[in-house]
């Protein structure tokens, strides 16, 4: 793997990669679970739609159980993408660096967040001007 412009050494990547996978694989575990819940919720042992309720506020409230896993289900396929990217990154040997100033991300913040593509500053930035948009 060609490294550019990256402070981490290989050992260093290959732990984020480490922790990268391991993370897509609980992620898409969970995934699973909460898509296979969801539909064996509505149906009864023979299969039946009768798991839905007939009380309104059981309604309302399944319709926000569901609204919440829905919710959840995309922000784990976003965390799932850039996962992919940053395995792509590593691949390419620009892993650990921003991609809005081409600086080295701190060890610190890729602790925190293996899966990001820029410094705290770059990220900073792009949330201010999300803000305004």
């Amino acid at each position: 793997m060609k490294r550019k412009n990256t402070h981490l050494t290989d050992k260093q990547i290959e732990q984020y990669k480490k922790v990268l996978l391991a993370t897509q694989t609980k992620i898409l575990t969970n995934i699973g679970h909460m898509e296979s819940d969801n539909l064996n919720s509505h149906k009864d042992a023979a299969g039946d739609l009768s798991g839905y309720s007939l009380h309104m506020a059981d309604v309302g409230t399944d319709n926000y159980d569901r609204e919440l896993a829905l919710d959840f289900v995309g922000n784990e396929q976003a965390i799932l993408y850039e996962i992919e990217k940053s395995l792509e990154r590593i691949n390419a040997g620009t892993y650990g660096v921003c991609e809005m100033y081409g600086t080295p991300i701190p060890k610190k913040r890729l602790d925190a967040i293996p899966w990001t593509p820029f410094c705290k500053e770059a990220a900073e930035k792009i949330e201010k001007e999300r803000g305004r948009g």
